[in-house]
């Protein structure tokens, strides 16, 4: 679907200003990408539901205990969360806790 709405972006930018390089119809028009788009609204959400007034934050896995991250290798402030099946190892709170913590 994302790579629907790319496809739409790049048509709409080659009528607005013809026959110019996708990067380059971004940058002279102030635009990101979508997938750059897409990566900030994740954080963004992500940073809201580590909030602990958050009516989701029940949903974040267990905070790691500050004073053993120096001991880890992967120092995240998060635990991983355990997953069963490949569908959830794909979900949202296990990308954002690899790739934001």
């Amino acid at each position: 679907m994302s790579q629907d709405i790319q496809r739409l972006q790049k048509r709409a930018l080659r009528c607005i200003l013809g026959e110019v390089s996708y990067t380059e119809a971004c940058s002279s028009l102030g635009l990101s990408s979508l997938s750059d788009r897409q990566e900030q609204l994740t954080k963004h959400f992500f940073d809201q539901l580590k909030r602990p007034d958050s009516c989701l934050a029940h949903l974040m896995p267990l905070r790691r205990d500050i004073s053993l991250m120096s001991y880890l290798r992967n120092a995240r402030l998060y635990e991983l969360p355990k997953a069963r099946t490949a569908r959830y190892a794909k979900s949202f709170v296990p990308y954002c806790v690899t790739h934001f913590t």
